[in-house]
């Protein structure tokens, strides 16, 4: 577009060989794309591989690049430095490069988003930690002549402090498992339809490999764990009201009401 070219006209491309020497190819182009990022779609072109074998000086079997795909992102620079120590590729010359090494500016966005990530899962911990706690304390003090009543019937007060404490576990059960089936509902829905990004599009270009939609997934382990913390944070919180609740004197507690 910037060009000015369009379907069935031209392009010279100039590369560089595996030489080094400088050659140039007119090509007629047979198709536009756009991914969103303009920084992918001004710099990379789509052309068969014999045609790029032939600009480049490459024989019918050679290739400049083989890129491997992995399931596990993470298994990448173990891979690499295992093909690294194989004579078949250093005897080459062949080196191993992990996506990394690649796309440092990848790696930092990762980094940030995990920084990120933690940063809102400790302020959401203290978000549930006070609301679990406000909740506790309030439900304790509306029963207060309930509580009092128990007492006086004979009920002990670690007996009590243990009711409410399973209350809170069967709470913040219910609130787990709520949360994970609405959260996974809710990022299902939007891996189909994507996140539109193209009102930030601009700050997106100096970014490689993202584009103005993207579409989340669910993460096992970013939600067993972050889950089982709410959890946990969620019935020792309660420990302070259900150890008031326990101190209780029967009288003043019948009293209150």
């Amino acid at each position: 577009e910037e060009l000015g070219a369009r379907l069935g006209d031209k392009l010279v491309i100039t590369v560089q060989q595996a030489g080094g020497d400088l050659a140039s190819s007119a090509q007629a182009i047979r198709g536009i794309y756009r991914t969103g990022s303009d920084l992918f779609d001004t710099e990379y072109v789509f052309t068969d591989i014999n045609a790029a074998r032939r600009l480049g000086g490459l024989l019918e079997d050679e290739v400049s690049r083989i890129v491997l795909r992995l399931s596990d992102r993470a298994e990448s620079t173990g891979l690499a430095r295992t093909l690294n120590q194989s004579p078949q590729l250093t005897n080459d010359g062949l080196v191993a490069q992990d996506w990394e090494t690649l796309l440092p500016v990848v790696v930092q966005m990762v980094e940030m988003s995990q920084v990120d990530f933690y940063l809102i899962l400790a302020v959401v911990f203290v978000v549930v930690a006070i609301g679990v706690m406000n909740t506790m304390v309030m439900s304790v003090m509306e029963r207060t002549p309930e509580l009092g009543v128990m007492l006086a019937l004979g009920t002990r007060g670690g007996q009590l402090l243990l009711t409410i404490l399973f209350e809170a576990f069967f709470l913040a059960i219910l609130g787990m498992v709520a949360g994970t089936v609405v959260g996974g509902l809710l990022v299902v829905w939007l891996g189909n339809a994507g996140i539109d990004l193209s009102s930030i599009s601009g700050a997106l270009e100096a970014i490689p490999g993202i584009t103005d939609r993207i579409h989340p997934v669910m993460i096992f382990d970013h939600v067993w764990l972050p889950s089982l913390l709410l959890f946990l944070c969620s019935v020792l919180v309660a420990l302070y009201p259900a150890w008031r609740a326990s101190r209780l004197d029967p009288v003043e507690a019948i009293r209150h009401g």
